[in-house]
Protein backbone atom coordinates (compact mmCIF):
# COMPACT_ATOMS: atom_id res chain seq x y z
CA UNK A 1 0.00 0.00 0.00
CA UNK A 2 1.36 3.43 -0.95
CA UNK A 3 1.73 6.04 1.82
CA UNK A 4 1.68 9.78 1.25
CA UNK A 5 3.87 12.16 3.28
CA UNK A 6 2.68 15.76 3.47
CA UNK A 7 5.48 18.39 3.49
CA UNK A 8 6.22 19.73 6.94
CA UNK A 9 4.36 16.92 8.64
CA UNK A 10 5.38 13.59 10.09
CA UNK A 11 1.92 12.19 9.59
CA UNK A 12 1.23 9.50 7.03
CA UNK A 13 -2.04 9.09 5.20
CA UNK A 14 -3.10 6.26 2.93
CA UNK A 15 -4.94 7.18 -0.28
CA UNK A 16 -8.70 6.78 -0.16
CA UNK A 17 -9.84 3.45 -1.61
CA UNK A 18 -11.83 3.48 -4.84
CA UNK A 19 -15.59 3.39 -4.21
CA UNK A 20 -17.08 -0.09 -4.48
CA UNK A 21 -19.84 -0.63 -7.01
CA UNK A 22 -23.27 -1.35 -5.56
CA UNK A 23 -24.28 -5.02 -5.70
CA UNK A 24 -26.80 -4.66 -8.59
CA UNK A 25 -24.17 -2.88 -10.69
CA UNK A 26 -21.61 -5.57 -9.93
CA UNK A 27 -24.09 -8.23 -11.00
CA UNK A 28 -24.83 -6.46 -14.28
CA UNK A 29 -21.14 -5.88 -14.99
CA UNK A 30 -20.29 -9.52 -14.32
CA UNK A 31 -23.11 -10.76 -16.54
CA UNK A 32 -22.15 -8.35 -19.34
CA UNK A 33 -18.48 -9.38 -19.14
CA UNK A 34 -19.44 -13.06 -19.36
CA UNK A 35 -21.23 -12.40 -22.68
CA UNK A 36 -18.29 -10.67 -24.36
CA UNK A 37 -16.38 -12.44 -27.10
CA UNK A 38 -12.93 -11.33 -28.32
CA UNK A 39 -13.17 -8.27 -26.08
CA UNK A 40 -16.15 -6.86 -27.96
CA UNK A 41 -19.49 -5.63 -26.61
CA UNK A 42 -22.24 -8.29 -26.44
CA UNK A 43 -25.22 -8.31 -28.77
CA UNK A 44 -28.59 -7.09 -27.53
CA UNK A 45 -30.07 -10.43 -28.53
CA UNK A 46 -27.78 -12.19 -26.03
CA UNK A 47 -29.30 -10.39 -23.04
CA UNK A 48 -31.42 -12.70 -20.90
CA UNK A 49 -32.85 -11.01 -17.77
CA UNK A 50 -32.66 -14.32 -15.91
CA UNK A 51 -28.90 -13.88 -15.85
CA UNK A 52 -29.13 -10.60 -13.91
CA UNK A 53 -32.25 -10.98 -11.77
CA UNK A 54 -30.73 -9.10 -8.84
CA UNK A 55 -30.31 -5.99 -10.98
CA UNK A 56 -33.66 -5.90 -12.78
CA UNK A 57 -35.41 -3.26 -10.66
CA UNK A 58 -32.90 -0.59 -11.64
CA UNK A 59 -31.92 -1.98 -15.04
CA UNK A 60 -32.65 -0.35 -18.39
CA UNK A 61 -31.75 -0.44 -22.07
CA UNK A 62 -31.31 2.75 -24.06
CA UNK A 63 -30.95 3.40 -27.78
CA UNK A 64 -28.90 6.15 -29.38
CA UNK A 65 -31.30 8.16 -31.54
CA UNK A 66 -29.12 11.24 -32.17
CA UNK A 67 -25.69 12.52 -31.10
CA UNK A 68 -25.64 12.70 -27.27
CA UNK A 69 -29.28 11.58 -27.10
CA UNK A 70 -30.39 8.14 -25.90
CA UNK A 71 -33.95 7.09 -25.17
CA UNK A 72 -35.28 4.34 -22.93
CA UNK A 73 -36.45 1.20 -24.69
CA UNK A 74 -36.87 -0.84 -21.52
CA UNK A 75 -36.70 0.28 -17.89
CA UNK A 76 -37.11 -1.39 -14.50
CA UNK A 77 -39.61 -0.31 -11.86
CA UNK A 78 -37.07 1.87 -10.04
CA UNK A 79 -36.57 4.08 -13.10
CA UNK A 80 -40.31 4.58 -13.44
CA UNK A 81 -40.59 5.54 -9.77
CA UNK A 82 -37.87 8.19 -10.13
CA UNK A 83 -39.36 9.67 -13.31
CA UNK A 84 -42.93 9.45 -12.06
CA UNK A 85 -44.28 7.61 -15.12
CA UNK A 86 -43.46 4.90 -17.64
CA UNK A 87 -40.14 6.11 -19.11
CA UNK A 88 -40.16 4.00 -22.27
CA UNK A 89 -39.55 6.24 -25.27
CA UNK A 90 -38.36 9.11 -23.09
CA UNK A 91 -34.78 10.45 -23.28
CA UNK A 92 -32.38 9.24 -20.63
CA UNK A 93 -31.78 12.89 -19.74
CA UNK A 94 -35.09 13.00 -17.82
CA UNK A 95 -33.19 11.49 -14.90
CA UNK A 96 -30.82 14.45 -14.70
CA UNK A 97 -30.96 18.07 -13.63
CA UNK A 98 -31.20 20.34 -16.71
CA UNK A 99 -27.98 22.14 -15.74
CA UNK A 100 -25.96 18.94 -16.13
CA UNK A 101 -27.62 17.39 -19.15
CA UNK A 102 -25.14 18.67 -21.73
CA UNK A 103 -22.15 17.07 -20.00
CA UNK A 104 -24.14 13.94 -19.30
CA UNK A 105 -25.05 13.68 -22.98
CA UNK A 106 -21.38 13.98 -23.93
CA UNK A 107 -20.44 11.17 -21.53
CA UNK A 108 -23.24 8.92 -22.76
CA UNK A 109 -22.22 9.57 -26.37
CA UNK A 110 -18.80 8.05 -25.66
CA UNK A 111 -20.45 4.78 -24.63
CA UNK A 112 -21.69 4.38 -28.21
CA UNK A 113 -18.86 5.95 -30.21
CA UNK A 114 -15.92 4.58 -28.19
CA UNK A 115 -17.37 2.23 -27.35
CA UNK A 116 -16.78 2.71 -23.66
CA UNK A 117 -18.06 1.98 -20.17
CA UNK A 118 -19.58 4.82 -18.15
CA UNK A 119 -19.68 4.84 -14.36
CA UNK A 120 -21.52 7.62 -12.53
CA UNK A 121 -21.72 8.82 -8.94
CA UNK A 122 -24.91 10.81 -8.59
CA UNK A 123 -26.53 13.17 -6.10
CA UNK A 124 -30.21 14.06 -6.22
CA UNK A 125 -31.63 17.54 -5.96
CA UNK A 126 -32.94 18.46 -2.52
CA UNK A 127 -35.91 20.50 -1.41
CA UNK A 128 -39.26 20.29 0.28
CA UNK A 129 -40.20 16.62 0.50
CA UNK A 130 -36.90 15.61 -1.08
CA UNK A 131 -34.40 14.12 1.37
CA UNK A 132 -30.74 13.35 0.68
CA UNK A 133 -30.41 10.74 -2.05
CA UNK A 134 -27.30 9.36 -3.71
CA UNK A 135 -26.98 6.84 -6.51
CA UNK A 136 -24.54 4.92 -8.65
CA UNK A 137 -25.11 4.17 -12.30
CA UNK A 138 -23.37 1.99 -14.85
CA UNK A 139 -23.84 2.09 -18.63
CA UNK A 140 -22.41 -0.64 -20.87
CA UNK A 141 -22.46 -0.79 -24.69
CA UNK A 142 -24.41 -3.36 -26.69
CA UNK A 143 -24.42 -4.19 -30.39
CA UNK A 144 -27.54 -4.55 -32.49
CA UNK A 145 -28.02 -7.48 -34.91
CA UNK A 146 -26.04 -5.63 -37.59
CA UNK A 147 -23.05 -5.20 -35.29
CA UNK A 148 -23.57 -1.48 -34.65
CA UNK A 149 -23.03 -0.17 -31.14
CA UNK A 150 -26.18 1.94 -30.88
CA UNK A 151 -27.61 0.32 -27.73
CA UNK A 152 -26.52 0.23 -24.12
CA UNK A 153 -27.61 -1.59 -20.99
CA UNK A 154 -27.40 0.11 -17.65
CA UNK A 155 -28.38 -0.05 -14.02
CA UNK A 156 -29.10 2.49 -11.30
CA UNK A 157 -28.72 1.75 -7.59
CA UNK A 158 -29.91 4.12 -4.85
CA UNK A 159 -28.54 4.97 -1.44
CA UNK A 160 -31.45 6.54 0.41
CA UNK A 161 -35.19 6.83 -0.03
CA UNK A 162 -36.46 8.60 -3.16
CA UNK A 163 -39.81 9.57 -1.66
CA UNK A 164 -43.01 9.99 -3.64
CA UNK A 165 -41.97 12.88 -5.87
CA UNK A 166 -39.99 12.63 -9.08
CA UNK A 167 -36.25 13.06 -8.54
CA UNK A 168 -33.50 14.44 -10.77
CA UNK A 169 -29.77 13.85 -10.39
CA UNK A 170 -26.55 15.65 -11.14
CA UNK A 171 -23.22 13.85 -11.55
CA UNK A 172 -20.82 14.15 -8.64
CA UNK A 173 -18.30 12.24 -10.77
CA UNK A 174 -18.17 10.30 -14.02
CA UNK A 175 -15.63 7.79 -15.31
CA UNK A 176 -15.41 6.81 -18.97
CA UNK A 177 -13.35 3.69 -19.69
CA UNK A 178 -12.64 2.69 -23.33
CA UNK A 179 -13.77 -0.85 -24.04
CA UNK A 180 -10.50 -1.80 -25.74
CA UNK A 181 -7.07 -0.21 -25.75
CA UNK A 182 -6.03 1.44 -28.99
CA UNK A 183 -9.37 2.93 -29.98
CA UNK A 184 -11.81 0.14 -29.24
CA UNK A 185 -14.17 -1.46 -31.73
CA UNK A 186 -15.02 -0.06 -35.11
CA UNK A 187 -18.60 1.15 -34.87
CA UNK A 188 -20.90 -0.28 -37.49
CA UNK A 189 -18.74 -3.27 -38.43
CA UNK A 190 -20.52 -5.51 -40.91
CA UNK A 191 -21.89 -8.87 -39.91
CA UNK A 192 -25.14 -10.25 -38.58
CA UNK A 193 -25.60 -12.10 -35.33
CA UNK A 194 -28.39 -14.61 -34.90
CA UNK A 195 -28.90 -15.82 -31.34
CA UNK A 196 -30.94 -18.71 -30.00
CA UNK A 197 -34.26 -17.56 -28.48
CA UNK A 198 -34.02 -17.05 -24.71
CA UNK A 199 -36.85 -16.99 -22.15
CA UNK A 200 -37.42 -13.43 -20.96
CA UNK A 201 -38.66 -12.14 -17.65
CA UNK A 202 -42.00 -10.34 -17.91
CA UNK A 203 -41.61 -6.62 -17.24
CA UNK A 204 -38.14 -6.34 -18.79
CA UNK A 205 -38.79 -7.90 -22.18
CA UNK A 206 -39.56 -5.79 -25.22
CA UNK A 207 -42.97 -6.45 -26.76
CA UNK A 208 -42.76 -9.13 -29.42
CA UNK A 209 -44.44 -8.89 -32.78
CA UNK A 210 -46.37 -12.07 -33.51
CA UNK A 211 -46.44 -13.25 -37.10
CA UNK A 212 -49.57 -15.12 -38.19
CA UNK A 213 -49.20 -16.95 -41.53
CA UNK A 214 -52.19 -16.85 -43.87
CA UNK A 215 -54.60 -19.73 -43.63
CA UNK A 216 -54.01 -22.58 -46.06
CA UNK A 217 -57.74 -23.32 -46.28
CA UNK A 218 -58.43 -20.64 -48.85
CA UNK A 219 -56.30 -19.54 -51.77
CA UNK A 220 -56.53 -15.94 -52.95
CA UNK A 221 -54.49 -16.59 -56.11
CA UNK A 222 -55.46 -18.84 -58.98
CA UNK A 223 -53.34 -20.02 -61.86
CA UNK A 224 -55.06 -19.49 -65.19
CA UNK A 225 -53.87 -21.35 -68.28
CA UNK A 226 -54.72 -20.27 -71.81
Amino acid sequence: MMLIVFPGSDRFQAPAPAPILAAPLQELRGYWEALREDGRAPFRSQINPRGMEGALAGAFIVERVAPSVARFRIAGALIGDLVGCDPRGMPMSVLFDPRGRAQMGADVEQVFTGPALLELRLEAERGLGRSALAAQALLLPLRNDMGETDLAIGCLALSGEPGRRARRFFAASSTVTPLLAGGGEVRGKAGRHVAEPLPLVEGFAEPATVFSPPSAERSYLRLVRD
